[in-house]
C-alpha cells in the first residue's frame, strides 16, 4: 500500500482503521490467537464483556503460556532422558493471565475451556496469527448480517435491505457520473473485489474463504 502518514516508527495505525475500529464494527466480539518464537497468547475484545461490566475503559484480557519445547518446560529423569511437562502460564504473566481466563471463557462463544483455547493455538504452525470474530452485527430494520455470506461461496459482501418502497437494495457509497446516479461498484459491497485493487505493488498473497484473490493493477 500507500500511505502519507509519518514515517515515524514509533507512529501506530499507518493504513485504514485500527484493530479496534475495525473488528467492532464487524461483530460485537474478537478473540485473537497468536504464536511467536516460544510464547503464545490469546486476546479478547468484547463491547459484551466491557457493556455487561459498564466499564468505562477498555480491557483487553490476554492470556500467555510458554510453549512446551520452551527450556522452562523441560527437565530430566534419574537416565537424564529430557521430559516436557504440561503447558504453563508464561511466568511473567502468571497472574494475569489466570485473572484473564475468566472473562475469556464466560464472554466468548467460540472456545468453551481451556483446552479449546489451546487447540486453536495448536492449529497455528511456528508463528501466526489467527483472528475470529463473534457475534456479527445485524441491521437494525430486518435484523439481517450485515455482512452476506451466503450471495456467493468465496466472497463477503454487504447484505441487501428492503428500502422504505419494500424493494431490495445494497447499501453501498453513492456515485454520480454526469450529475446522475450510477449503480454500486463491485468495489463498494464486494470484499474479493476491494482486495483485488487494494494493493499497488503487490507483496502479499490474499486467501479469501479458500480462493486465492487475483490481484489487479
Amino acid at each position: 500500500g500507500v500511505c502519507d502518514k509519518p514515517k515515524d516508527p514509533e507512529y501506530i495505525g499507518r493504513y485504514g482503521n485500527g484493530f479496534k475500529s475495525g473488528t467492532m464494527r464487524i461483530g460485537h466480539d474478537v478473540i485473537v490467537f497468536t504464536k511467536r518464537d516460544h510464547e503464545m497468547s490469546v486476546g479478547f475484545l468484547s463491547r459484551t464483556f466491557l457493556d455487561d461490566r459498564g466499564a468505562q475503559e477498555v480491557y483487553v484480557p490476554i492470556v500467555t503460556w510458554i510453549l512446551p519445547e520452551h527450556p522452562l518446560f523441560l527437565s530430566c529423569d534419574d537416565n537424564d532422558n529430557p521430559i516436557i511437562h504440561e503447558c504453563r502460564f508464561h511466568p511473567s504473566f502468571v497472574r494475569e493471565s489466570r485473572a484473564a481466563l475468566v472473562p475469556i471463557l464466560e464472554y466468548n462463544s467460540f472456545c468453551e475451556t481451556v483446552d479449546d483455547l489451546l487447540a486453536n493455538l495448536a492449529t497455528i504452525r511456528d508463528h501466526g496469527t489467527t483472528i475470529v470474530i463473534c457475534a456479527l452485527r445485524r441491521t437494525e430494520g430486518d435484523g439481517i448480517l450485515e455482512l452476506d455470506l451466503f450471495e456467493s461461496p468465496d466472497d463477503i459482501r454487504i447484505s441487501k435491505t428492503r428500502d422504505e418502497q419494500g424493494r431490495l437494495v445494497r447499501y453501498a457509497r453513492a456515485r454520480t457520473f454526469n450529475e446522475h446516479l450510477t449503480e454500486p461498484l463491485p468495489i463498494d459491497y464486494s470484499l474479493r473485489a476491494y482486495c483485488e485493487i487494494l494493493y499497488i505493488h503487490h507483496r502479499v498473497r490474499i486467501t479469501l474463504r479458500g480462493k486465492v484473490v487475483r490481484l489487479k493493477r
